[in-house]
């Protein structure tokens, strides 16, 4: 798959390696260090990914995925904490704590929102990521360090920080997400009526947008 080039900010996306393994190119933007790309796969179908801080944010995961008996101990021990001291933070049992880092147990969905909050990390990554996640509104990939936040501080693993932010959803008409996206993201080899014709095909797929579209129908009734 060949990355082709268009910064979020319009800035020329420069192509400096690739990773065979994977089968991706990927490089840095000049004078930024968040913007999307477009990749093309061999059977012509586009697929949107974004760079963030010059790193890919999410491609597909091999088998090797982290379990989350790891990732606590991994996070318990970067904060210095005993199992005790974090079995205090989030009112459980030592006995507890040492189940989840055996593999023995996983925590309940109350805790992991607890944990998600303490260690700023998503529960999809507290859980090993199983989940692809994608932003509801945009289609981006989401990883902890890209996605909103609610006022509390605490992370909402449905959409990207650039479509929601501070209990605010940025865009209100597709149209407008249409817009910025096809001028960022059109090229040569993806022109901007081709590249229209493919977001208006797959954004209204997305959570967000089928709700805008519940509500405008409720709302002719």
């Amino acid at each position: 798959m060949n990355i082709k080039k268009m910064g979020r900010n319009g800035q020329n996306f420069v192509k400096k390696r690739e990773r065979r393994a994977g089968k991706m190119r990927c490089g840095k933007a000049a004078n930024s260090s968040n913007f999307l790309v477009l990749i093309s796969l061999p059977r012509g179908k586009p697929r949107v990914a974004w760079i963030c801080d010059s790193k890919v944010v999410q491609w597909e995961r091999g088998d090797d995925r982290v379990q989350t008996k790891e990732i606590l101990l991994k996070l318990r021990i970067q904060n210095g904490w005993s199992q005790e001291d974090l079995a205090e933070r989030v009112y459980v049992t030592r006995q507890a704590v040492s189940r989840w880092e055996n593999g023995e147990t996983v925590p309940n969905t109350e805790t992991l929102k607890l944990l998600s909050k303490l260690f700023d990390v998503s529960i999809n990554t507290l859980l090993g990521s199983p989940h692809s996640l994608v932003c509801q509104c945009c289609g981006m990939p989401l990883e902890d360090q890209v996605m909103s936040r609610e006022a509390d501080g605490s992370l909402n693993e449905e959409y990207c920080q650039w479509c929601y932010a501070d209990g605010q959803f940025v865009y209100t008409s597709l149209e407008q997400l249409i817009d910025f996206l096809v001028e960022h993201m059109s090229n040569e080899h993806w022109p901007k009526d081709q590249m229209r014709a493919y977001l208006q095909g797959m954004l209204p797929t997305l959570q967000y947008w089928k709700a805008i579209a519940q509500e405008n129908l409720e709302k002719e009734k």
